[in-house]
């Protein structure tokens, strides 16, 4: 059998194109200057965070995500040299470090096993390189640059893993050549990922955790609805998932419970279930899922009373400026903008104008919209994969409005937010699309065959 209808050469060319492209940007599928932002204004959170934890810890400043007033000069910076003892600039000027309390921060506690041994090794080249030799140099003054790039390569790696799996469940449940062509289209059309590819921020493999976990375990039980245990263990799994990233940030938490239910979505109109079951299936996995956030909201409140903040003002405000802003004054006009802004001009705004991320999202969607206008009189006749995969399109995108609707002051003013139509409505439209390129390669075999 060939390689490439193997599926762990598929996972490990697949994981491997990915990572690279998250890392390095290897296709170019991104404005330069877009890839080097890396959201910057967050990253530097996590950076920040990095050299405050090694004589804080993890529960320094109660655990939360926290930035340096000097930060900033290492913003798209163009070699090494902007990060020339900035570990130590940022150990003697802790003090200076603001906290933010809008969420948990657990990207640090993520991360943190991974610092321990990059200084544990610096550590260890200081005390056994010869005095004054490059190496004692370079760990004297650019620690925190290699810190940074290797923690952003094993994250680039992560996600890269986590999309990888789930075109190994494109592999299994379609086909392999569909999986090839799918992950081709991601490439070409989902550059909105490259951009958050390496963040560790956003650590962009958790926002499809959920997702993954329920579509595997239903393609392992053949489709069908899962036996009560099974549907309970994987419902609090995908759960704590949820929980885990809203420890990262609460944005794209709706988008990513509606993908949750996805899976379920498209077994029970592959395979007919009835309309019970697919309900019950549902209500057990958003069940957990609900109790995966509400779990993160309790954490959240405990930690903000811990260090004698008013938890509920904290809370409150936050949502507020990145929702509707009732009862918020802003004296940034960005933001003041982005909360007088209508549902309506939010929607188009991430509809129609990526601002550098990717693919306007219209664009993406012309070739199906062309096949439904092709196929509109004998939208009967499509077969119960075409009707599935147009139904978890559908759901997807209800998933990435109801992000713009909650957080719609938040998706005005960030239009990297267009990558909450990938998770996971996009990945299923490039299967879609896969699927068709496939079926009209056949077809064509045929005719000349």
């Amino acid at each position: 059998m060939s390689l490439f209808y193997k599926r762990w050469f598929f996972l490990l060319v697949a994981v491997l194109v990915l990572g690279a492209n998250f890392y390095a940007h290897l296709f170019s599928t991104l404005p330069v200057t877009r890839f080097l932002n890396n959201e910057f204004p967050s990253e530097g959170f996590v950076i920040s965070r990095m050299v405050y934890s090694e004589t804080e810890g993890l529960s320094g400043s109660g655990g939360f995500m926290v930035r340096y007033p000097f930060i900033n000069d290492l913003f798209m910076a163009p070699d090494k040299e902007a990060y020339k003892d900035f570990t130590r600039r940022g150990l003697d000027n802790n003090d200076q470090a603001s906290i933010y309390l809008s969420h948990l921060g657990f990207q640090d506690n993520f991360l943190y096993p991974l610092w321990q041994g990059l200084r544990a090794l610096r550590d260890h080249v200081k005390e056994t390189s010869r005095e004054g030799s490059r190496w004692q140099k370079r760990m004297m003054h650019y620690d925190a640059y290699y810190m940074v790039m290797v923690s952003q390569l094993c994250v680039a790696l992560f996600n890269a893993l986590v999309l990888g799996l789930i075109l190994l469940w494109v592999f299994r449940q379609f086909s392999p050549p569909a999986a090839w062509v799918t992950l081709g289209l991601m490439l070409v059309m989902m550059p909105d990922l490259t951009f958050f590819g390496r963040s560790m921020w956003w650590m962009m493999g958790v926002w499809f955790l959920p997702f993954l976990i329920m579509a595997l375990l239903y393609q392992i039980n053949k489709g069908k609805p899962l036996p009560l245990p099974m549907l309970i263990a994987s419902a609090f799994l995908a759960g704590a998932m949820l929980s885990l990233k809203t420890a990262m940030g609460y944005e794209y938490t709706s988008t990513i419970m509606v993908s949750a239910v996805t899976p379920a979505t498209f077994y029970a109109l592959l395979n007919r279930w009835s309309l019970k079951s697919w309900l019950a299936q549902c209500f057990v996995i958003g069940l957990f899922l609900l109790g995966g956030f509400g779990l993160t909201m309790y954490l959240h409140y405990e930690a903000l009373l811990a260090i004698g903040q008013d938890p509920l003002n904290v809370l409150y405000g936050s949502f507020a400026m990145r929702a509707h802003g009732s009862g918020v004054t802003h004296h940034n006009n960005m933001i003041a903008e982005s909360i007088d802004a209508g549902l309506l001009e939010t929607y188009a705004r991430q509809f129609f104008h990526p601002q550098g991320v990717g693919l306007p999202q219209v664009v993406k969607m012309l070739p199906l919209f062309g096949w439904l206008w092709i196929k509109r009189k004998t939208l009967k006749q499509i077969s119960r994969e075409q009707a599935a995969l147009l139904v978890c399109i559908a759901l997807g995108a209800f998933g990435a409005l109801s992000m713009y609707t909650i957080l719609k002051g938040h998706a005005f003013i960030h239009g990297y937010d267009v990558v909450a139509w990938s998770i996971p409505m996009n990945i299923f439209l490039c299967v879609f699309y896969a699927r068709e390129i496939q079926a009209s390669f056949q077809k064509r075999q045929i005719i000349f065959a």
